[in-house]
């Protein structure tokens, strides 16, 4: 039986809570009732003739209620309610509340897809915490051969902040890719004056993935180097993804000799805004990966002062520049929670000077995402929570 990846979201939660030292009788029991809907799911998961079954309605109804409601009962514990991981904890909790509706409302086919989307929400907020050793527990059960891929299994591995072992089984997944272009090349009898390469997204996937680990996650960012001249100028890898990981090798050795950075103070945090980060605050548009190492340290770097839970303009500045790196790196990297931190900037911090930037931050996000060819035109709801942010700000 094929477990799939993203559902394991909620056992890797679990794995984070748990190890916490948070209070941990209301984490746990919390966790606990996630993982058994999670359980109860997996043989619905990965099959979609079995997920839209008739005769597994009342089961499946039964493990995503589970689900929500845990989630949506946990707001006593005090972990969700930290600035740094409340965004991910509001969004993965919506998100399971619609996924339920939909399931609910007869469309299954749905519900598995939002299902498949979950994981992404999980892995954003498991960036921020300490990495696993390994799998413990229930999780010791799931190995290589309940997935289908080398790159499945990695992500798992990635869920669960098995760093190690996920860039493991990256690059084994990457070699079986160039390998399989070569097999089709050959089969097709490409001319020899012409190179097979690659144009799908997987190896970069990959080693976008490697790169977070070794930026955002654990500061090593030469260690990654190695790996990436062994891809950045291979043959059978597309130009395009060439020239984005020579990017990524060329910023990498900027910070040779840099040590990882930690900030204790104010004047420590304004010192590395304004050497780092400040100059994304305009650019809207960056093309060929220049940018992404540093943001992606950036983010680690503000993500571990956050988890301090720092209080006025501190905490509001930290939402308002880790939501400008998430907006940069939207649909490259993990999922973007960009507008959820902007909201909490405002609500949370309403007196602080920064609480008016976040509103137009926001205004402006909302402004563009809803802008085409044919115009601008915003939802009756998203105006609506508009006027909402904005009474929150003092004139």
């Amino acid at each position: 039986m094929k477990k799939l990846l993203i559902i394991l979201c909620t056992s890797a939660l679990f794995l984070s809570l748990g190890s916490s030292k948070m209070p941990e009788t209301s984490a746990k029991k919390t966790m606990n009732i996630v993982f058994r809907g999670f359980m109860g799911l997996i043989p619905y998961m990965s099959d979609p003739m079995k997920f839209k079954d008739p005769a597994n309605k009342v089961k499946i109804h039964t493990h995503l209620s589970t689900m929500r409601n845990a989630f949506s009962n946990a707001r006593h514990v005090k972990k969700f309610s930290l600035p740094g991981i409340n965004p991910s904890f509001e969004q993965v909790k919506q998100h399971l509340k619609e996924t339920f509706d939909a399931f609910e409302l007869g469309q299954p086919d749905f519900a598995r897809v939002r299902l498949r989307a979950t994981g992404q929400l999980c892995m954003t907020c498991h960036t921020q915490l300490e990495p696993n050793r390994g799998a413990v527990g229930q999780l010791n059960l799931i190995s290589r051969s309940d997935f289908t891929t080398d790159y499945d299994y990695a992500e798992f591995l990635f869920l669960i902040r098995d760093y190690k072992k996920a860039q493991r089984y990256y690059e084994k997944d990457i070699e079986v890719v160039i390998e399989k272009t070569q097999e089709m090349a050959k089969m097709s009898k490409i001319s020899k004056k012409l190179k097979a390469t690659y144009k799908g997204r997987r190896i970069e996937d990959s080693l976008e993935k490697i790169l977070t680990i070794h930026t955002k996650v654990k500061y090593n960012p030469i260690k990654v180097i190695s790996l990436l001249d062994k891809y950045k100028d291979h043959k059978n890898i597309s130009a395009h993804s060439k020239q984005r990981f020579s990017s990524w090798v060329s910023s990498l050795n900027k910070w040779k000799g840099i040590k990882e950075i930690q900030i204790n103070r104010e004047n420590q945090l304004d010192k590395f805004l304004s050497k780092y980060v400040s100059k994304y605050e305009t650019e809207v548009a960056m093309q060929g990966g220049s940018h992404e190492v540093t943001l992606l340290i950036a983010s680690g770097v503000l993500y571990k002062h956050l988890l301090k839970n720092p209080k006025g303009e501190t905490g509001a500045k930290l939402l308002y520049w880790i939501s400008k790196i998430d907006h940069i790196l939207s649909n490259t990297y993990l999922y973007s929670l960009s507008e959820l931190y902007l909201k909490r900037c405002i609500t949370e911090y309403s007196k602080s000077s920064w609480a008016k930037k976040c509103y137009r931050s926001y205004e402006d996000q909302i402004n563009i995402g809803y802008t085409g060819s044919s115009g601008k035109f915003i939802p009756e709801d998203e105006l609506k929570e508009m006027k909402r942010l904005k009474s929150f700000l003092r004139d």
